[in-house]
């Protein structure tokens, strides 16, 4: 099931680029980065292959692959399980607890991110100077959708304003749906996490959404999955600040990337020492694996 659901949208992806034949192809040649791009983006991988020196922003200005891309890597990030019940039960109802707090979340954190990414930077002589409005709204909508783990970037993240970072920080740390492709803490994980703590400002002993109790357990194992993701992180960031010589800003950003497994960077990378390089690759793979399986591996006699 899972294994044609992947094709499936990683064909129709690539039909539809190939069609399109944006401009990082070179003519007659449209299939093979089209084919690459659908499996990078719907996996979440990240990877491109443009042949144009400027990377993905050579679709800064063609909303159209932008949001072919940006569709693959929403139900990429999705998870099988999720897009089965959109399917089979969109006509009749009775989605899970799981599946509605996914959709929704991914919903909300889609459309904040846009909004919240395009009004910072208005004022900004930055990346998306210049840009058309409905160009800097398809770039905003792409980077928002990318931020959740895909990595896919159409703008110098060196240039943008730090309140645009930190808000990409948030997005990458939340990553997407639990059983994905995504990295990150997960959408179900926060969604557990905003609710436990409006449950418990309202002073009730349970957590319930849609009229639904979320088991104590998946309570608890939310909240042991954040605080050690950001015990992680804190701790990383803290020790690249002993072995690299940048910003505080730049090298959390480069530190919640890793962990979340995005691929985003404000462009210091190939500058790090070899020690930081070995650090991100240490957060990778915790970050990949999930740090409440690395701690129950290590602490589990």
């Amino acid at each position: 099931q899972a294994l044609f659901i992947t094709v499936v949208f990683e064909v129709a992806g690539a039909f539809i680029l190939a069609r399109h034949a944006g401009p990082a192809v070179t003519a007659g040649a449209e299939w093979w980065p089209s084919l690459f791009h659908s499996v990078s983006a719907f996996n979440n991988a990240g990877f491109d292959i443009t042949t144009n020196a400027q990377g993905f922003a050579v679709f800064q200005r063609d909303a159209f692959t932008l949001m072919v891309l940006s569709v693959l890597v929403f139900f990429g990030a999705l998870s099988t399980p999720v897009i089965v019940e959109l399917v089979t039960r969109s006509f009749r109802g009775g989605f899970s607890l799981d599946s509605k707090l996914a959709m929704t979340t991914t919903v909300v954190l889609l459309a904040l991110g846009t909004l919240g990414f395009l009004l910072l930077e208005l004022g900004n002589a930055g990346p998306m100077n210049g840009m058309s409005g409905s160009d800097r709204v398809a770039n905003s909508f792409f980077i928002s959708m990318s931020s959740r783990t895909a990595g896919f970037s159409t703008v110098e993240f060196g240039r943008l304003m730090q309140q645009s970072l930190f808000l990409i920080m948030i997005l990458m740390f939340i990553g997407g749906v639990s059983g994905s492709t995504a990295g990150g803490i997960k959408v179900n994980t926060f969604a557990v996490m905003v609710l436990t703590s409006f449950s418990y400002l309202r002073g009730r002993g349970k957590v319930c959404a849609f009229n639904r109790q979320i088991p104590e357990l998946q309570v608890h194992k939310a909240v042991a999955v954040t605080a050690l993701s950001l015990l992680a992180i804190l701790t990383v960031a803290l020790a690249l600040s002993f072995t690299e010589s940048f910003s505080f800003l730049e090298l959390s950003f480069e530190t919640v990337s890793a962990f979340s497994t995005v691929g985003f960077s404000t462009g210091i990378t190939p500058s790090l020492s070899v020690a930081g390089k070995l650090i991100l690759s240490l957060s990778m793979l915790v970050g990949r694996l999930g740090p409440l399986t690395v701690a129950l591996a290590l602490t589990r006699e």
